[in-house]
């Protein structure tokens, strides 16, 4: 598995996956957990993430990761 430089965080109603892509776009793992709250702690215990590193992707982007470019990576 390539090493994770960006990090989305996806609610759904089954609960909120962590997912991973490479520095290519490339799927790196992703993670579930139940709650927002502890999706945010696996991030900071992950990656040092804390919560005021999100940004949210605006309803109707077609790619999270295109909307990321610019942005600060995980590494």
């Amino acid at each position: 598995m390539p090493d994770a430089a960006w990090v989305v965080m996806e609610t759904k109603a089954e609960g909120v996956f962590l997912i991973r892509y490479s520095e290519a776009g490339e799927f790196a793992g992703d993670t579930w957990t139940p709650t927002r709250e502890l999706a945010f702690e696996v991030a900071a215990d992950e990656y040092g993430l804390v919560e005021s590193d999100w940004t949210d992707v605006p309803d109707g982007a077609p790619d999270p990761l295109a909307y990321a470019a610019g942005l600060d990576r995980v590494n």
